[in-house]
């Protein structure tokens, strides 16, 4: 499964606050892992290696807005400012940066990983927060499995029809050439479950718009799931 760790969270609101490209500039400074030499002024890179590098494409994902808050309309306009900052003082090394999706920054890693060696396993099943910060930089919220549990009984018994009884039944359809494998029916189905996964919602603490939402989302899975 490739995934990317958020280590300083997606929730940066720096290009929101009004702050000047110097500022923006020692910002962007802390993903990449560096720092302005007090002598000589230019960059050098910290001690300690910065955990939102990125190893495969030696750079890092700076997400761009905050709970329902968008990129900025000059967004691009303070990049560029801050990047005059930082290169300005640089010398030949320059830092660069590009707009992209999280849908872009993945494609990107996956053309540089080697397919055969995972980047990073993880063993445990990371409920127990005693281990918490040795992968995670928080501990597990046990406080929100009581908050609107009707959501969550729905979400796990519709996740273990799909995962323990559709696909392998299907896959034995398939293997026995009784009827083709439906693999984008079940990929969407799969899709409709995890729409239903992000933190706030199922963990039962957004509007109540919301988990109607939920509700009939999972509604319409189950009807792809009984077919």
């Amino acid at each position: 499964m490739l995934t990317l760790d958020l280590t300083q969270g997606y929730y940066q609101s720096a290009f929101g606050e009004g702050l000047e490209a110097e500022a923006l500039a020692k910002y962007l400074l802390g993903f990449l892992g560096l720092e302005q030499d007090k002598k000589k002024g230019n960059l050098v890179e910290k001690d300690n290696p910065a955990l939102t590098i990125v190893p495969q494409l030696n750079g890092a994902l700076f997400p761009v807005g905050a709970d329902h808050v968008g990129p900025q309309a000059d967004f691009n306009q303070q990049v560029k400012a801050a990047l005059a900052v930082l290169n300005d003082k640089n010398g030949d090394f320059q830092i660069k940066a590009e707009t992209v999706s999280l849908a872009q920054f993945f494609e990107k890693i996956r053309a540089a990983a080697d397919p055969g060696e995972p980047v990073r396993l993880i063993q445990t099943e990371l409920r127990d927060n005693s281990e918490a910060f040795e992968y995670c930089r928080a501990y597990m919220l046990d406080g929100v499995l009581s908050t609107r549990l009707y959501l969550k009984r729905a979400n796990r018994l519709s996740e273990h029809k799909i995962l323990r009884q559709v696909e392998p039944f299907r896959a034995l359809l398939a293997a026995h050439k009784i009827l083709p494998y439906s693999r984008e029916e079940l990929n969407f189905n799969w899709k409709l479950l995890l729409k239903n996964q992000p933190h706030d919602s199922i963990c039962g603490c957004s509007i109540d718009e919301v988990h109607r939402e939920m509700q009939v989302r999972t509604a319409s899975l189950n009807d792809g799931l009984d077919l």
